[in-house]
């Protein structure tokens, strides 16, 4: 229960960054920059914490839990980028 609690808190901070970054990047043009942004930020970001993470923490934490599955999944879903593709 405490994993699905991590993931879900995770998740919802990742998802208001998203909505917040996203609303003031793509504002801006026709094309998204903040999707593009927010993807490439997530995906060099999800690297570089399980890198450190999982040399600190060898056992699987809460944290490396909410951060890696639960905050940068939500912040980088890929539901978002098919919305603003069509």
């Amino acid at each position: 229960m405490k994993n699905f609690l991590s993931v879900g808190i995770g998740g919802i901070i990742g998802t208001i960054a998203r909505y917040l970054i996203s609303m003031s990047l793509n504002s801006y043009s026709i094309f998204p920059w903040g999707t593009l942004a927010i993807n490439l930020f997530g995906s060099f970001f999800l690297a570089f914490f399980l890198t450190v993470a999982l040399q600190q923490f060898p056992h699987r934490s809460l944290l490396v839990l909410a951060v890696s599955t639960g905050f940068t999944g939500a912040f980088t879903t890929f539901s978002s980028v098919s919305v603003e593709a069509v």
